[in-house]
């Protein structure tokens, strides 16, 4: 249920006196959605702003070759896509929800007003922020580094997760082909980096891997 505690317990509005959150009950309501539910499309205009409450969203492109390109996963409390707001402009990417969730929908141009609140204000510029610092690990793994020190990197930072992964999964997450992944896994399993069984990776030689991904 919307009401005032609710929007009192997310960050951004919890300095808003009685008065400015009786406002923002007016424009505001909770949607629900299933898994795979499209929260927008990339390209539409937005009219709301979206918080994720509770759940889980996917953000994502598709390239030239119709490769998924995950920008964030967000989980609540979110903003959603923020920086549209502040350029007027479209939505960058699509988002699906990745399970079942609840999202506070306010319409945005009654929202404006808010953003004269320094609290308000200072909560989008943080959560701005963040994403920046993410967009800047998706450009540093797609553009920059060579496929062998991203593979090297990314097992180092996924051991836990090696066993529940497979190759094709591996290459979509590092923006690679199979091809690619399977050739280099090969080397570093010749070199005694790494070890194959049913196509599952295990780590033999850790600093070798660290030698690698820091090359």
């Amino acid at each position: 249920m919307l009401d005032k505690r609710l929007l009192k317990s997310i960050d951004i509005f919890k300095s808003l006196d009685d008065t400015h959150l009786d406002e923002l009950l007016r424009i505001s309501n909770i949607v629900e959605y299933k898994k795979d539910n499209v929260l927008f499309y990339e390209g539409e205009r937005p009219s709301r702003l979206y918080i994720l409450l509770d759940g889980k969203l996917k953000l994502f492109k598709v390239d030239n070759n119709s490769n998924e390109i995950i920008l964030h996963r967000l989980q609540g409390i979110s903003l959603v896509a923020e920086v549209v707001y502040f350029t007027h402009g479209i939505f960058p990417a699509t988002a699906i929800f990745e399970g079942d969730s609840s999202v506070l929908s306010i319409d945005y141009e009654g929202f404006e007003k808010f953003l004269d609140n320094k609290q308000v204000l200072k909560s989008f510029v943080i959560s701005l922020t963040e994403k920046v610092r993410i967009l800047e690990g998706i450009i540093s793994n797609k553009m920059i580094l060579k496929a062998k020190q991203k593979i090297a990197r990314y097992i180092i930072l996924n051991e836990a997760r090696l066993a529940m992964l497979n190759q094709k999964q591996i290459a979509k997450e590092l923006f690679i082909t199979p091809e690619t992944l399977n050739r280099n896994l090969k080397i570093l399993k010749e070199e005694g980096a790494i070890s194959m069984i049913k196509s599952k990776i295990e780590i033999l030689d850790l600093e070798f891997l660290k030698d690698i991904s820091e090359s």
